[in-house]
């Protein structure tokens, strides 16, 4: 997941992908889980948050994705 700020057309660009289906439903439901990206924001140290990259990973089991969790993440 990464969200940045495009100067070419002046707005938030959202970027939301994963491995295969089971990825990108798992980067999904990170960003939409209110709960999980404050539990991310509040951890990140104080400072501009504009340009964010997440790295998430989740488990298949039976062809279906556990929950996401951060692996890594940078924001500048």
């Amino acid at each position: 997941m990464a969200r940045f700020f495009d100067p070419q057309i002046e707005q938030l660009v959202i970027v939301i992908a994963g491995i295969g289906k089971s990825g990108t439903e798992a980067a999904a439901e990170f960003v939409t889980d209110k709960e999980a990206l404050r539990t991310w924001i509040e951890a990140l140290p104080e400072r501009d948050h504009e340009n964010v990259e997440i790295v998430l990973s989740t488990d298949l089991i039976e062809g279906r994705h556990g929950p996401p969790h951060v692996i890594a993440s940078d924001s500048w």
